[in-house]
């Protein structure tokens, strides 16, 4: 009997998967930026209503004393057109999509605690940014949610990972990249 060939699922395809296996209806994305994976979720589960986190603006705004509230000032740059696209998804998907134009360290003030069913962490990928980002969202997420990221193959990104969850608590799914532990 041959064997049935595996089909190799993207990083948004599996998202999906995931969501819906586990019922979840409210999550947040932290670094959007083009809003590949928010707009894929949004598009394939009807019931999900997602926040949007990113800064939207040139790097350099993350170390140059820029304030959060400030970014939404910001001067053309090479993710404007995203955010302008990304925009009217939103209002094309309001209710169910909410955007904040904030560092991520920021935007975690305007999301009650235990209110998310999980938040995908894709945002700045230093080992600093990481720690803080698992730190400022982790309470965001109600107990049995899950608390998801990106590019878990970075070294970096591991590390961070590892120190906030604790090794060998928390899974991935290797092809995508993407690291998972429930809470």
């Amino acid at each position: 009997m041959p064997l049935k060939p595996r089909v190799q699922r993207n990083k948004e395809q599996w998202l999906v998967e995931f969501i819906l296996k586990h019922g979840h209806v409210y999550g947040a994305e932290l670094g959007v930026q083009k809003g590949i994976n928010l707009k894929y979720l949004v598009n394939h589960i009807p019931h999900l209503h997602m926040i949007g986190v990113d800064i939207w603006a040139d790097k350099s705004v993350r170390w140059d004393g820029t304030k959060s509230e400030d970014l939404i000032h910001q001067k053309e740059n090479i993710n404007t057109e995203f955010y302008k696209d990304i925009v009217e998804f939103a209002k094309d998907n309001h209710p169910r999509v909410v955007l904040y134009r904030h560092f991520t360290n920021y935007a975690h003030k305007f999301v009650e605690n235990n209110s998310l069913d999980f938040v995908f962490i894709d945002a700045g990928h230093e080992y600093e940014d990481v720690l803080e980002d698992i730190d400022c969202w982790y309470p965001k997420v109600k107990p049995g949610g899950h608390v998801m990221g990106h590019d878990i193959n970075q070294p970096q990104v591991r590390r961070a990972v590892n120190e906030k969850l604790g090794e060998g608590t928390w899974n991935w799914a290797k092809k995508q990249k993407i690291w998972y532990k429930k809470k």
